[in-house]
Formats: structure tokens, sequence, C-alpha cells
């Protein structure tokens, strides 16, 4: 009988034993559980609004930024050309090639930056009629320099076919006027264009278009 009670207390003990053991076997899958849910949503990335595309620039205001970069350049030319650069001669040297190479050199000078304004002006939208109107003086302007321009070359050309010598100074003097006349021209095309801005009719794209702030 005495071993009854000592075997059941056995058996209780090993009851109580494996108990424990389970609660913590419980325990300790709750808990990996838990940790691993915890680390799943700590290492997912968080969601990042996609970046809204921006409007396009409208036609007019590229067109009116083109035109006021190219206005740019031709300042750049025809307002830093002195008055003298067409009399400056040394009279150690030929003075035939001298003028031909200043007046050359002076009309090269000014034909790019002209040559750019005037491709940017006549890319102007089809349907930016009010922009075609308020243009048309400086149009005008433009065209008068590429004249003066050729006719500037065309009297240099003469010059050096002359049959005399007199008349070849006298044609080089025409080409020198004719190419002063060119960057005056340019000068006043210049003043009608700086002005764009403030033009109720171009407000809307030069007033607008980056490149025409510093004009």
């Amino acid at each position: 009988m005495s071993s009854t009670p000592s075997r059941r207390g056995r058996v209780i003990a090993s009851v109580v034993v494996a108990c424990v053991l389970l609660i913590g076997l419980v325990i300790a899958l709750v808990s990996r559980g838990q940790s691993t849910e915890t680390a799943a949503v700590s290492t997912t990335a968080p969601t990042v609004a996609p970046t809204p595309t921006p409007d396009p620039t409208p036609e007019e205001i590229v067109w009116a930024g083109q035109v006021c970069t190219s206005i740019s350049a031709l300042k750049q030319v025809a307002g830093t050309i002195p008055e003298s650069a067409f009399r400056e001669f040394d009279p150690t040297k030929d003075l035939a090639v001298q003028a031909q190479e200043q007046v050359d050199k002076a009309m090269a000078k000014l034909q790019t930056p002209l040559d750019e304004l005037g491709f940017a002006l006549g890319a102007v939208p089809l349907d930016y009629t009010d922009a075609a109107v308020a243009l048309s003086q400086s149009q005008e302007l433009y065209e008068t320099a590429q004249a003066q321009i050729d006719t500037t070359r065309d009297t240099v050309n003469r010059a050096l076919s002359a049959g005399t010598p007199i008349e070849g100074v006298l044609l080089f003097g025409q080409a020198i006027d004719s190419g002063r006349q060119a960057y005056d021209t340019g000068r006043k095309l210049l003043t009608e264009l700086e002005g764009l801005d403030s033009d109720e009719r171009l407000r809307g794209s030069f007033g607008k278009a980056p490149e025409c702030r510093s004009l």
C-alpha cells in the first residue's frame, strides 16, 4: 500500500512536468509567430505616390523662348560693334585687303545671329495670329538687315574686280557704309523686339517664357 501513493506521486509529477513543457512550447510558438509577423511588416517597403507628369509647355511659350534666345545672341553682336569698326586701317598694309577682311568678318559676325533670329521668327505657331501681326515691323527690319548684308558683300566683290584703283576705293567705301547700315538696322531690330513682353498681344507668351526675363 505504501508504494501506491509513491507511484501516484510520480505520475502526478510527470503530468505536471509535461504540462509545464507543453505550456512553454505553446508560448514559444506564439512568440515566434508574432516576431515573424513583425519582421514581415517591418521589411515591407512604404508605398510611394507616383510623381505627376507636368503639363507640357504651350507651343507659343516655347516659341517665344526661342525668339528671346536669338535676340540675346544678336544683342551680343549688334550692340557691341563700335562705329569705328569699319574705319580702322593700317596704312602700312594693303587697304583693299584690309577693307575686304573687315567687311567680311563684320558681316559674317552679324549674319549668324540674324539667321537664327529669322528662323525663330518664322517658326511662329500657325494659330498664333496675334504674333504674326505684332511682329510685322520686326520682320521688315530683319529683311532690311539681310538685304543690307547682301548689298555689302556684293559691293565688296565689285570693288575687288574694279577696273581702276579709284573705282575700287569708292566701292569699298560704299561697302563699309552699307555694312554700318546693316548693324544700325540690327540695333533697330533689337529695340523693336525688346518690348515684346509688354505688347498686349504677346504678353501671354513672351511674359511667361523664362528666356525672355533677361531682355
